[in-house]
């Protein structure tokens, strides 16, 4: 049995976003979105994937264009974060895989309370 512990960690709002380090010959990390409506984990691409998450929000906020970050895989299937280009302030974060669509938008105070979180993950694990 595998085990892990908490590389990176932030609150703020509503979210606690926990980046986590599995402990043996994988090395891999999740990511552990946790809100008191919602829970998401999902397999990293690498350590540096939520400061790229991080950046790309910064980059896009305020952009009405529609542009996509995978953030990782969640059972085989990308996780996107997806720039919406109805909304300067709108993303999702998306996984879809053989017609089956798992959704969760951040706008406004959502996004803004996300951001904060991520970075304090960020500034954690980098620490």
């Amino acid at each position: 049995m595998s085990s892990f512990g908490v590389a990176g960690i932030g609150k703020a709002g509503r979210f606690l976003i926990e980046i986590l380090e599995w402990v043996d010959a994988t090395s891999a990390h999740l990511l552990s979105i946790e809100t008191p409506d919602w829970y998401f984990c999902f397999t990293l691409p690498g350590i540096d994937a939520c400061a790229k998450a991080s950046s790309f929000i910064q980059e896009q906020t305020g952009r009405l264009v529609w542009t996509e970050l995978v953030v990782g895989s969640f059972s085989g299937a990308p996780v996107l974060l997806v720039k919406d280009d109805e909304y300067p302030d709108r993303f999702y974060i998306r996984a879809s895989a053989d017609g089956e669509l798992l959704e969760f938008p951040l706008a406004g105070d959502v996004l803004a309370e996300f951001t904060d979180a991520l970075g304090q993950a960020v500034r954690d694990l980098t620490g």
